[in-house]
């Protein structure tokens, strides 16, 4: 299971050095190193959830400053290259090897044995989409997730094994269940809405390195939410919002300029969702 450290941690590799080409060479050196071992420390843990995320940040890293003009066409080429050569290698490593031939053997033994990683993830997602018709506007509220799951789970092994679980391992069915439809929507406006904005704003040069922190942050939380809570301890909620806020507060600047009633009608919804996470998700506070 991916846990919050191996999240972040994830995150914050891809933090050093999106600022790299316009770094003095000290500061080059320390990024290079900071990355890689960062990254080591990511694969080390065999966390196969912080995995996904790798190769999807460099995409997204590579293809950003492909944008921004940092990278030639050959240049992106040649780093492509090298990306897919040093992921092919992390690949055959035995800590690797092992991880994915474990998950190849919970999926191949998924119709008889369910009580595997794999197995427990997809009776959870079943479960979680079984159960939210009963609820589809409220949802079954913060603190009854456990009552949502003995609606779909009658066995008491069952009922137990998720007990000690808590939740759907997935952020957005987790919140379709507990807060309905109208969660989900607010769900997704706070991760894809500023995101957007993130995304608008790092063609501008001036202050790209705040845009580029927003934007990996609001994809970093969106891709994590696939496989397990993205706002589900305190250590990621209080990363999330701080790290919105301090970004948008940089742009802040930015889009006072536009004179645009739609924007500032889009940072006013930001900032009452990020409290509205804050609240909800670190006090646990059900609505």
């Amino acid at each position: 299971m991916c846990s919050s450290f191996h999240f972040s941690v994830s995150s914050v590799v891809f933090f050093s050095i999106l600022n790299f080409h316009t770094s003095s060479k000290k500061h080059k050196y320390i990024s290079g190193v900071s990355f890689f071992l960062g990254l080591a420390a990511v694969i080390l843990s065999l966390s196969r959830g912080a995995w996904i995320a790798i190769p999807i940040f460099c995409v997204l890293l590579l293809s950003i400053w492909y944008k921004q003009q940092f990278l030639l066409k050959k240049q992106l080429h040649q780093l492509c290259v090298a990306s897919v050569i040093i992921l092919i290698v992390i690949s055959m490593t035995p800590q690797v090897q092992s991880r994915l031939k474990q998950l190849e053997t919970d999926i191949n033994l998924y119709s008889q044995n369910k009580n595997t990683s794999v197995g427990i993830r997809m009776n959870l997602w079943t479960a979680a989409v079984n159960v939210y018709p009963n609820h589809p506007i409220l949802g079954y509220g913060l603190h009854d997730i456990k009552l949502a799951a003995s609606d779909y789970f009658h066995g008491s092994e069952e009922k137990e094994r998720f007990s000690s679980l808590r939740h759907f391992h997935n952020e957005y069915l987790n919140t379709l269940v507990a807060k309905g439809f109208l969660g989900f929507v607010s769900l997704i406006a706070l991760l894809f809405i500023p995101l957007r904005l993130f995304f608008k704003r790092i063609k501008h040069s001036s202050d790209y390195y705040l845009a580029f922190i927003g934007f990996f942050t609001c994809t970093g939380y969106a891709i994590f939410g696939l496989t397990n809570l993205a706002f589900g301890q305190g250590l990621l909620n209080s990363f999330f919002v701080f790290i919105l806020t301090c970004n948008l507060l940089g742009l802040i600047p930015f889009f006072e300029k536009l004179n645009n009633k739609t924007e500032a009608t889009i940072i006013n919804i930001i900032k009452t969702e990020t409290v509205f996470v804050f609240l909800t998700k670190t006090s646990n506070v059900s609505w």
